[in-house]
């Protein structure tokens, strides 16, 4: 019996998940996934790039308030959000921004703690899990 004999198979039951996504699907599908990596990476980043300014602390988790957990789980509702099948990929976005304004925000490249901050902001990414799965769970995009 060939998969197209089978009686059982017919358009109306046959899910989204097998069905194959046209073109313009894989291509929506694609921009957002690069937009959640954006949005990641830009949140982790920023974090870092603005806390001297906002707080006038040069590590966002050393100032009063919620700076850190607030800009990370904000970044990754929206990345969440946008990712769907990828979500890790928005967490991974948003430790590297982390990590990638370490390595370059003078102030803070400054201190020598690229080792450190390695280990703590892979860490401190856990911060962001909330967002991520309220973004997954709440998203507006597709289900499949």
């Amino acid at each position: 019996m060939t998969p197209d004999d089978n009686p059982y198979r017919s358009p109306e039951t046959e899910s989204a998940h097998t069905q194959i996504p046209t073109a313009r699907q894989q291509r929506i599908a694609q921009f957002r996934l690069i937009a959640a990596v954006a949005v990641g990476f830009a949140s982790g980043f920023g974090v870092w790039a603005a806390s001297r300014y906002l707080t006038g602390h040069d590590e966002p988790w050393d100032a009063d308030g919620s700076l850190y957990a607030g800009g990370l789980n904000l970044g990754a509702l929206i990345a969440g959000a946008l990712s769907r099948r990828r979500a890790w990929v928005a967490w991974l976005a948003i430790w590297l921004g982390q990590f990638f304004a370490i390595l370059t925000v003078p102030w803070i490249a400054e201190a020598g703690w690229q080792l450190l901050g390695f280990v703590t902001t892979l860490i401190g990414s856990f911060v962001a899990l909330p967002g991520l799965v309220l973004g997954l769970t709440f998203s507006p995009f597709d289900r499949h």
